[in-house]
């Protein structure tokens, strides 16, 4: 129990501190050295506060990298072109209609992105995107587990100062950092989602 909540905390740290990765990785070494004399020498300490430190060494760690590769992501750097963007990708969240701009609905769903061209360039990646489709005017036909192609335009999500909510915050914690905006028109569904299970928790779900 102590374990996981050192290796959590850990986690939601990396959040709020950067520590290099060479210095995380010498810490973590340092104490698996300090655990094992203290294992021989029979020291109480060793049970309890190293194992626990040496956790919170790990959480930290890892989602750090999860964090650098994520700020590395290739969509963050296209949007500066400021161009129409194509991407294909499977859905892995339930779409949800909502009331955007004017009274217009909008269809908001994140999407498993696996390849994106920007003209005639062609990326294979693995990232996040929220996708709004505007001026959505039918019942959602979109489940999760189908596979799109989209054309839109892409933009960062903003911080919201002015309230105890952080937009962007919370898709970063989503290992989201672009929104792609499209219309109906510039939505394509390959295929239907073929694991069974997708498939029957989607039935169940309507």
């Amino acid at each position: 129990f102590f374990l996981t909540i050192s290796y959590i905390v850990g986690i939601v740290l990396a959040e709020y501190i950067r520590i290099p990765l060479w210095l995380l990785l010498t810490l973590i070494l340092i104490f698996l050295i300090i655990l094992g004399a203290g294992l021989v020498a029979y020291r109480k300490a060793t049970y309890f506060i190293i194992p626990c430190l040496l956790f919170l060494l790990l959480g930290l760690f890892f989602a750090t990298i999860t964090i650098i590769r994520i700020e590395k992501g290739v969509l963050p750097k296209i949007v500066r072109e400021a161009k129409l963007v194509k991407i294909i990708g499977v859905v892995d969240s339930e779409p949800r209609l909502k009331s955007g701009y004017r009274g217009q609905n909008a269809l908001s769903f994140n999407l498993n992105v696996e390849k994106v061209r920007l003209s005639q360039t062609e990326w294979r990646i693995r990232e996040r995107v929220r996708v709004n489709i505007n001026r959505f005017q039918r019942e959602p036909e979109i489940d999760i587990g189908q596979r799109l192609v989209l054309e839109g335009q892409l933009s960062l999500p903003k911080s919201n100062t002015s309230s105890s909510f952080d937009y962007k915050k919370y898709l970063f914690r989503q290992a989201i950092q672009t929104i792609l905006n499209a219309r109906p028109d510039q939505l394509l569904i390959l295929n239907q989602t073929t694991n069974p299970l997708i498939a029957t928790a989607n039935i169940i779900r309507k």
